[in-house]
């Protein structure tokens, strides 16, 4: 049931950083979600967030889940700055 719950979690929270995403390409309103759901996701993910990649102390390291936060933050700076240019 534990691992039920773990992967409900991680499925809605992707999706619901998608549906911003897509949101994202004409509200910045948008933007802010998806930059919320990333450091939500940053900070809930030690259920799920798998092997270290690169370890920076004995107790911190970036893992592969973690990619995802990050890609979630540049993806905001990057649709931020798009539409500044509009």
């Amino acid at each position: 049931m534990h691992d039920l719950r773990i992967a409900l979690t991680v499925l809605a929270l992707l999706g619901a950083m998608v549906v911003s995403g897509a949101l994202a390409l004409r509200h910045r309103t948008a933007i802010v979600v998806l930059a919320l759901l990333s450091f939500v996701w940053l900070t809930l993910d030690r259920d799920f967030e798998g092997g270290v990649l690169i370890s920076f102390t004995s107790h911190n390291g970036l893992t592969a889940s973690d990619l995802v936060g990050i890609a979630g933050f540049l993806a905001c700076l990057a649709l931020w700055l798009r539409l500044r240019r509009r």
